[in-house]
């Protein structure tokens, strides 16, 4: 399935060992699906990456996803809902880049890491995914289309000195997306009363995925 590539990144061109780490780490690809059982093991699949980005000053943004019709997903053929959301997780690869982690957990959950971004950027992101899953189920094997959630977070604010903290957080925003119903992309950025502008979610022509650190 072709779906769209989000790429796209300013890169540092300043000759230091800074940007160079940069360019090696945002160069990555062949992107993979991992798995784990439960939320609480994503700090291990994720935790060489963030602290990849930390050292050098890369922020991360994390998309929790759920599909919240897991019990009533049917498929065309004999595949179980747990196998069905594989597969679909395994098409969403082509709609992140290499850098990104991609995690499927607890058979309805996914986790996506994404490097370089925050949660505004993310939450575009998830616009993306949306599109990528519906189309995905009117062309394959869905006769019941996965209905999504969308939970967000970063580190861009505050560097979180541990990934429990930006999960949590996501969790939270995750838990608040579930209340609202199918289709609902939540941002922690969405509690904080302080901030009076929200900036835009959906892509419009043009839109990359711009490098948010020097």
């Amino acid at each position: 399935m072709d779906l769209t590539h989000c790429s796209g990144y300013s890169l540092n061109t300043k000759p230091s060992g800074r940007s160079e780490s940069k360019r090696l780490l945002l160069s990555q690809d062949e992107p993979s699906l991992l798995e784990c059982e439960e939320i609480e093991q994503l700090v291990a699949l994720m935790s060489a990456q963030a602290e990849t980005c930390r050292s050098i000053d890369i922020p991360v943004s994390l998309i929790l996803i759920e599909v919240i019709n897991f019990d009533e997903v049917e498929s065309g053929s004999l595949q179980t809902a747990t196998e069905t959301v594989r597969e679909v997780a395994r098409n969403l690869l082509s709609a992140v880049r290499g850098q990104d982690l991609t995690i499927l957990y607890g058979a309805r959950f996914l986790a996506i890491l994404l490097v370089d971004a925050n949660q505004d950027i993310g939450a575009k992101v998830c616009q993306r995914i949306k599109e990528a899953v519906h189309k995905f189920s009117y062309f394959h094997i869905l006769t019941s289309s996965l209905q999504l959630v969308f939970g967000l977070s970063d580190d861009s604010s505050s560097h979180y000195l541990d990934l429990d903290e930006l999960i949590t957080s996501a969790k939270r925003a995750l838990e608040v997306a579930r209340d609202r119903g199918e289709g609902a992309i939540v941002r922690a950025s969405d509690f904080d009363s302080m901030k009076d502008c929200r900036d835009r979610e959906h892509f419009f022509p043009g839109d990359r995925l711009s490098s948010l650190s020097d």
